[in-house]
This record gives structure tokens, C-alpha cells and sequence, in this order.
């Protein structure tokens, strides 16, 4: 599948797999995902600024599509966030079907450079 130049971290690896184990009934568009992360509006989606924080809602409604949160028992985005001293990253499961003891982990890097390149 291509995705186009502006594919970036796990997006690149994970949206086509996505993509294939998704017993959701809406078709995940790889490109249209990584065009919302890479407009202006995100802001080149730095570590802490409004752009990464923009990403991370636009990310967790995605993944709400298709997989579980690696903390049901929070609340909201933080179900699914790692939080770290210079940033959040996001962690889903997508539990296994045929294979129902067996799980696919996705993991988020999803900040960039800002737009200061």
C-alpha cells in the first residue's frame, strides 16, 4: 500500500495492519489519516504543544474504532495514554479473534518536528 511522503512513525507500520484486522465496519483510510495529522492545523504536532494534543484526541478517536484501551478503567484519552516527562504517547490491544489468547499492541509515537524545519 502507498501511503504517500508524509507517512510518519507508527502510522507507517500500523494503519495498514490496522487496515487488515479491523472487524470495523467503516473502512480505515490510511491516507486520509495521515492527511489530518499532517495539515497546518496540527502544527507540525511538537511534543506538549496544541497540535500534539489535537493529534492525540484525532488518534484516540480512531483508535476507539477498532480497539481497546490499554486502561479501561480510565477515563476519556487517558485510556489509552503513556505519559512521560516530554510527552504522551498512545497504546491500544486489538484482542485476537480466531486466536482469542493473543492480542496485536499499538503503540503511538505520533509528535513531530513542530514546524519550526
Amino acid at each position: 500500500m502507498q501511503i504517500g511522503k508524509k507517512q510518519s512513525g507508527w502510522l507507517a507500520a500500523a494503519c495498514p495492519l490496522v487496515a487488515a484486522c479491523s472487524s470495523s465496519t467503516q473502512e480505515i483510510s490510511v491516507r486520509e489519516i495521515v492527511e489530518d495529522l499532517s495539515t497546518d492545523e496540527m502544527l507540525g504536532r511538537d511534543n506538549e504543544s496544541t497540535g500534539a494534543a489535537l493529534a492525540r484526541t484525532f488518534l484516540v478517536r480512531e483508535l476507539d474504532r477498532f480497539a481497546e484501551p490499554i486502561a479501561p478503567e480510565a477515563t476519556g484519552e487517558a485510556r489509552y495514554e503513556q505519559e512521560f516527562d516530554s510527552g504522551t504517547n498512545l497504546l491500544a490491544i486489538i484482542p485476537g479473534t480466531d486466536l482469542a489468547d493473543e492480542y496485536i499492541i499499538i503503540g503511538a509515537h505520533y509528535d513531530g518536528v513542530g514546524n519550526d524545519c
